[in-house]
């Protein structure tokens, strides 16, 4: 495959014209141009340009502002947090993973990113205790409304809103043992991902388990 050199979209070599910002490819055999014609989305392509430039003009002002103000290790958080952010919503290279895979990824990664934080700063557990299962919580409630809208869409994405689940089974457990504090957002949590996933298991049990079964086989 080759790369668009005005999008940076990885493109198939039988395109005659970029799919994202429709520009024409060079050497290209009309013999071997064997795609469909896709619909150009131009429109879409200037939002999401003009939404990393956004983040990363945020991200300059955030990062100025903290070395002024003497928080130069929390201006690397910044930029790590933005560089996430471009990568999982805002990069083309991402376009074709589920919305609902993206959003999950995005806050286990968020969580990694704000469990090192607090380490480094040695900050007490406000990550562990109360952060970290809203941010969970939040991609959980996400994700379940976009299941449940618009599940022929959606129907083969459980398994990462499970990963939520049975992540926060496994801190609620632990939290019972005393090896993590526990609190009210990871109870929160915790119930909110038990009923969601019953609620998942009995309306669409039919379907999710024909699609288990497609996992299972591949």
């Amino acid at each position: 495959m080759k790369s668009c050199p005005a999008c940076k979209t990885r493109i198939g070599d039988g395109f005659a014209k970029c799919p994202i910002c429709g520009l024409g490819q060079e050497n290209v055999n009309p013999a071997d141009a064997f795609y469909p014609k896709c619909k150009t989305r131009k429109t879409l392509f200037f939002w999401r340009k003009l939404l990393v430039y956004l983040l990363w003009l945020g991200t300059a002002v955030t990062v100025f502002i903290n070395c002024l103000l003497g928080g130069v290790p929390w201006s690397v958080y910044v930029v790590l947090s933005a560089f996430l952010v471009q990568v999982l919503f805002l990069s083309w290279e991402t376009a074709e993973i589920s919305l609902i895979r993206r959003i999950v990824l995005g806050s286990f990664a968020i969580s990694i990113l704000l469990q090192w934080i607090e380490y480094a700063t040695k900050s007490g557990t406000w990550a562990r205790e109360i952060v970290i299962p809203l941010v969970l919580f939040a991609a959980f409630c996400a994700s379940a409304v976009l299941y449940f809208s618009a599940f022929r869409r959606f129907k083969a994405q459980f398994l990462p809103m499970l990963g939520i689940a049975v992540f926060s089974f496994v801190a609620i457990s632990l939290a019972m043992a005393d090896i993590l504090p526990i609190g009210w957002p990871l109870i929160l949590l915790s119930v909110f991902s038990f009923v969601t996933t019953l609620a998942i298991l009995f309306t669409f049990r039919k379907q999710f388990w024909a699609e288990w079964k497609k996992k299972l086989h591949r």
